[in-house]
């Protein structure tokens, strides 16, 4: 078998939500990026399908994944990867 390349801490994240029934969407400037805008950004702002009080289950993922917590909702994976949490998105009128 070939030598499979290995899985970003950003890949093991998403499967790392997924296996744990959290439901996510890519929101914030990077779905923007993701869509084509000519623009950049650094963190990956996801809303999070969880109560607010369940973000210890956020950070006991990014944590199990050699990530760091940097504020209450904003980690840092072990690659340098910025992830932002949101429960509930706001948007401007």
């Amino acid at each position: 078998m070939p030598n499979q390349p290995p899985v970003s801490p950003f890949v093991e994240f998403l499967q790392a939500l997924e296996t744990g029934g959290i439901q996510a969407i890519l929101i914030g400037m990077m779905a923007a990026v993701e869509q084509g805008a000519p623009c950049s950004t650094i963190d990956y702002d996801f809303w999070v399908d969880l109560p607010k009080r369940q973000v210890v289950r956020i950070y006991a993922i990014v944590k199990k994944l050699g990530g760091t917590l940097r504020a209450p909702t904003f980690y840092e994976l072990r690659d340098g990867t910025q992830i932002n949490v949101v429960f509930e998105p706001v948007g401007s009128a």
